[in-house]
């Protein structure tokens, strides 16, 4: 698992004091061979120990300052990549609330369109209902009427056939009458 880039960089910097440190404790080794060195010239033995010593320490105090300044690299590019990651973040954010924005602004649109026109549909089918209603109420009168006309109608036509049939048998009786006669 990858350390975050905080913690890298925390990772770093203690290993930049540590190392401070150990510069520091070679730097202060370094002066006490040069003092030792002139406290005894005399002795080859130590004079050797010493510049052994010396050379040593030169060396890990050069190593110690390149591993520091590789390190102070490393920080340095961290620290642009933390930069450059908040300034995407940021970016990223932003885009992602603009389209948020976008999204509530077309779906509150989309609502209010959707309930206008379910408002206007419900008042369309309302009057049409009560359009059909009054067709149903003026087809009902027109059927109440036509039943009453056909009824005296029917009425009358009865009367006819009876007066007619009436008629006839009168007219049948005074026929067989003359004929009889």
């Amino acid at each position: 698992m990858s350390l975050s880039l905080k913690q890298q960089l925390n990772n770093a910097n203690t290993d930049l004091n540590a190392i401070e440190g150990e510069v520091n404790t070679l730097k202060t080794q370094t002066a006490e061979a040069i003092a030792f060195h002139h406290n005894f010239v005399t002795s080859d033995e130590n004079i050797v120990q010493l510049v052994n010593r010396t050379t040593t320490n030169a060396s890990s105090i050069n190593t110690l300052q390149s591993t520091t300044t590789s390190q102070a690299n490393e920080i340095n590019h961290l620290e642009t990549d933390i930069a450059n990651n908040a300034s995407n973040i940021v970016a990223i954010n932003n885009s992602f609330s603009a389209t948020t924005d976008l999204l509530r602004t077309d779906l509150n649109s989309e609502i209010t369109n959707r309930t206008s026109a379910d408002t206007t549909l419900q008042a369309n089918i309302d009057a049409e209902s009560a359009a059909r209603v009054l067709d149903i109420s003026g087809v009902n009168d027109s059927i109440a009427t036509e039943i009453t006309n056909r009824t005296n109608a029917d009425t009358l036509l009865q009367s006819n056939i009876d007066a007619e049939a009436l008629a006839r048998t009168n007219a049948d009786t005074n026929l067989q009458s003359n004929i009889d006669a």
